[in-house]
């Protein structure tokens, strides 16, 4: 009768991989799968940003550089906690955001206890930042710079990041 550590041996090498690649060839994988997502994603971004006159480069032949102030644009979006324990879903925070464009002139609104708010702000490019309720300082910012054009403007997010 054969001996239990015999069968228990063959029954590993029977299910053990043919070939395990290096750890080090596993984190380089997986660095090229994160950078062909993001390059895509941003592509995607930028895509729809394009068609839907959303970004603004500047003056155009019809815009004179100096043009006089406009009428506000109604801006909609959410502030969300993102990060904590694995697995935990974008929880909405309470508290203010503030719209600051290349001039220092800022515009700042409530947000609801559940993440919305709705700002109206000329149009032009703002750096977004957000304060939630019980802190002092801004501690939440949206990804990028927001341009808002001359149409009304939803779905900004402004992430404040849990470590």
């Amino acid at each position: 009768m054969p001996d239990l550590r015999d069968l228990l041996a063959s029954a590993v090498t029977e299910f053990q991989p043919v070939h395990q690649p290096e750890f080090g060839q596993l984190v380089r994988a997986s660095r090229r799968r994160r950078q062909r997502m993001f390059t895509g994603s941003a592509a995607a971004v930028v895509v729809l940003a394009l068609g839907a006159n959303a970004v603004t480069w500047g003056p155009g032949p019809h815009e004179p550089a100096d043009r006089a102030p406009q009428a506000a644009v109604e801006v909609t979006g959410t502030m969300r906690r993102i990060g904590g324990p694995m697995g935990a879903a974008p929880l909405g925070v309470g508290g203010t955001v503030r719209f600051e464009d290349a001039a220092g002139t800022t515009v700042t609104a409530e947000v609801a206890a559940d993440g919305r708010f709705t700002v109206a702000v000329p149009a032009g490019r703002y750096v977004v930042t957000g304060t939630p309720v019980g802190t002092e300082q801004a501690s939440c910012r949206a990804m990028a710079p927001v341009v808002v054009a001359d149409t009304r403007l939803d779905g900004i997010e402004i992430d404040c990041h849990v470590r």
